[in-house]
């Protein structure tokens, strides 16, 4: 399994899924493996081409109706690239660069990615570019999907103003309300599986973690501290919604021959 080492901070990366298994940073244990070994109930995922769920799996696009793979409920989850191998194109001791071809009968073009890992003692940058290779367009949302280790009481800090989607069955209604973070004492004591749309830098703060989150690109996050949490929270950031592939919210139309650049940066504060 890759490594990547600064000081003592350490990140430990699979080339299945270009999955970021744990991360700590200046000493503090920052992201943690899932118990269950499921990528997307700890650790960090990488979400492409889709983020969170497509409803039902399906979605047209250009005037054609495509079905992707469903889970239990019936939806489309989490992209199509969780079990994907990919491909090292450089690994010194603090970065990695991994690459990836995507060629699926459910989505109508071709995507090469590059992701890049750096890592530095107090900050791990994530950097994503995807471009269209293919000869028609196609709908994009890139997600992560990382836990962090902040404890069971935590608080969020957002420096620019922030409005959740209003959801139905995990599902967008095309509707949004203000909401506030900073003024809301206990999140901890209130259950998300929620989208929310700007903010501008994130802070989470727990008890003996504070990390900060600043987004490039990706102006929307998904919340989540339900029964897989367990004791942490993950944040996601996203390029758009849940089901953007037929909301349209947040939606990115990739042409050919285009390319998308997005990521984050997850520093110690």
């Amino acid at each position: 399994m890759p490594e990547l080492k600064k000081k003592d901070s350490l990140a430990l990366i699979e080339t299945r899924g270009a999955y970021l298994k744990s991360l700590t940073l200046a000493g503090k244990q920052v992201i943690t493996p899932p118990i269950d070994g499921k990528p997307t109930h700890g650790g960090c995922a990488v979400l492409f081409p889709f983020a969170n769920r497509v409803k039902g799996g399906l979605y047209v696009f250009a005037g054609k109706t495509f079905r992707l793979p469903t889970n239990e409920e019936g939806n489309a989850i989490h992209g199509l690239v969780l079990d994907t191998e990919w491909q090292i194109q450089s690994h010194t001791p603090s970065s990695i660069s991994l690459s990836l071809r995507l060629e699926h009968r459910a989505y109508p073009t071709v995507l090469k990615t590059c992701l890049t890992y750096s890592l530095e003692q107090d900050h791990l940058d994530v950097g994503l570019s995807v471009i269209n290779e293919g000869d028609s367009d196609g709908p994009l949302v890139v997600g992560f999907h990382p836990y962090f280790n902040v404890g069971k009481e935590w608080r969020l800090k957002h420096s620019s103003p922030l409005r959740r989607l209003n959801m139905v069955s995990h599902f967008p209604d095309g509707t949004f309300q203000d909401y506030d973070f900073n003024s809301l004492e206990e999140p901890w004591k209130l259950t998300f599986d929620d989208c929310f749309v700007g903010g501008g830098t994130l802070v989470l703060v727990g008890r003996d973690l504070k990390l900060s989150i600043s987004r490039r690109n990706m102006e929307f996050f998904q919340l989540y501290n339900g029964v897989y949490a367990l004791g942490s929270v993950a944040l996601e950031p996203m390029t758009g919604a849940p089901d953007a592939y037929n909301n349209g919210i947040g939606l990115t139309v990739i042409r050919p021959g285009e390319k998308l650049s997005c990521g984050f940066t997850l520093s110690i504060v």
